[in-house]
């Protein structure tokens, strides 16, 4: 959960407290959303090596 809040915090600017008090289905949304941004940037970063 940490690494997800601060790739929100580094790329949205959004405080872990706005995404933490975000409803239930809101919160697994924006993490979930996340998730996969961050394995998109991994995957771009392995493809440019």
């Amino acid at each position: 959960m940490a690494a997800k809040l601060h790739f929100i915090w580094q790329k949205q600017g959004r405080l872990p407290s706005e995404i933490l008090g975000l409803n239930r289905g809101e919160r697994a949304f924006v993490l979930a959303s996340t998730m996969l941004a961050i394995e998109e940037a991994n995957q771009a970063e392995e493809d440019a090596r």
